[in-house]
């Protein structure tokens, strides 16, 4: 019984939970849209800008690297955040203007679909 019960604990312990990696990615992806929020909701200087969007691109490179290695149809979580680090998050670094505020509710909405799906793992 004490056999059962540490293998027990120890596969609890040492099992990796599911989309962990996409799970990081998601929380990364929104706190960068965060950010960005918080910096349209003031008026920031374009150092501010400059500022966040070179912190964007150093958290984004090596995560868009390793998702352009397995984002496909069959996994959308991945292809969705792909598409949301490599062309969406980028884009959205600067002051409010027509097209940042597309690519935002575009960068949202995917970000919402992934949560979604992830919650139901």
């Amino acid at each position: 019984m004490g056999v059962w019960i540490l293998l027990n604990v120890l596969f609890l312990l040492f099992w990796p939970q599911p989309y962990a990696r996409e799970r990081r990615y998601l929380a990364t992806l929104q706190g960068i849209v965060g950010e960005a929020d918080q910096l349209r909701a003031k008026p920031a200087s374009d150092r501010e800008w400059q500022e966040l969007a070179l912190r964007t691109r150093q958290s984004l490179a090596p995560m868009v690297r390793d998702l352009e290695k397995s984002a496909n149809s069959s996994e959308l979580v991945r292809q969705q955040l792909l598409w949301s680090a490599r062309d969406l998050a980028p884009r959205i670094i600067g002051p409010p203007s027509k097209e940042r505020d597309g690519q935002e509710r575009r960068l949202k909405q995917y970000l919402g679909s992934v949560d979604t799906t992830l919650s139901g793992l």
